[in-house]
């Protein structure tokens, strides 16, 4: 339920990026560009935090790691800021752009399943014998 939110929201960026690159104002309102970026930027914090909660309530991503994933999306998340420096032409831009984009390389050496605390049959076996 959670992934469905945080994919609208990340939809809505997407729309409001995309009417920023190209320009388009429907309703020809005059600070349209900062309207877009506060957009942009609200829906993607929006989406960032369902994904977490989709990532730590939904039942069908038990099996994925917790950790993982929310290293994954503090990276994405620290990209996403770069981004808006970038186009806001604020300093740090190159900062966030790279820290997230480590973040994000990090993560990808965390285990991605939950370790099982079951015993294997040969760990039952060993203990026996010993």
């Amino acid at each position: 339920m959670w992934s469905k939110f945080s994919y609208l929201s990340y939809l809505a960026s997407l729309a409001f990026l995309l009417m920023m690159l190209f320009r388009f104002n429907p309703l020809n309102l005059y600070n349209f560009d900062l309207i877009c970026i506060l957009g942009l930027y609200a829906f993607g914090l929006i989406g960032f935090v369902f994904s977490i909660l989709s990532v730590f309530l939904d039942k069908r991503k038990s099996k994925k790691n917790p950790y993982q994933s929310f290293v994954a999306y503090m990276g994405m998340i620290l990209v996403f800021t770069g981004i808006v420096f970038r186009l806001m032409h604020w300093p740090f831009q190159l900062l966030f752009l790279l820290g997230g984009l480590v973040l994000i390389v990090i993560s990808y050496f965390i285990k991605k399943e939950k370790p099982n605390s079951k015993n294997d049959l040969l760990d039952d076996q060993l203990m026996d014998e010993q």
